[in-house]
């Protein structure tokens, strides 16, 4: 007869009562010129050429899933498309930075092809831009000829 060790037990009982994994819901990484980040200005608009909203989901400097928003039974959701397990590249030149453009915090039980999580509280209108781990502005999501672009509505000090 078979006894389970406690690591296995404990490996089980980890299975049945999931946490919630966290990420942060992003727009696609951007590469912007270090003299841009310098001199944004309110109002300034930055193209990002979708034509649809994609997004990714980042956690600890890795990029996990990409995402696109859908509305099923009349609940707004983000369907898993992908799944990935990529470092988030630094960049080792001074004329380019990788800019992240979050929305918010997500959890979420299950990161699977297909699985639908629910963001129906989200404002995805608001957007932060993030480079080296500072918040270097604060944006609004527009349309600008059919593709999606970001509007500058805050500068912050530091940037």
């Amino acid at each position: 007869m078979h006894k389970k060790t406690q690591a296995e037990h404990l490996a089980s009982l980890m299975k049945k009562y999931k946490t919630p994994l966290k990420y942060e819901l992003a727009l696609p990484l951007v590469k912007l010129f270090s003299s841009t980040l310098n001199t944004l200005l309110v109002n300034d608009v930055l193209p990002l050429k979708l034509k649809v909203f994609k997004a990714i989901l980042i956690s600890n400097n890795r990029l996990y899933a990409n995402v696109t928003l859908v509305k099923e039974n009349g609940k707004i959701g983000l369907k898993v498309l992908d799944i990935l397990d990529e470092k988030i590249s630094k960049e080792k030149t001074k004329k380019y930075k990788v800019v992240k453009l979050l929305f918010t915090d997500i959890k979420t039980n299950t990161l699977e092809v297909g699985s639908i999580i629910d963001v129906s509280c989200i404002d995805f209108k608001k957007v932060s831009l993030v480079c080296k781990n500072k918040k270097i502005a604060t944006a609004s999501l527009v349309s600008i000829g059919g593709e999606i672009a970001i509007q500058i509505d805050k500068v912050e000090n530091n940037a």
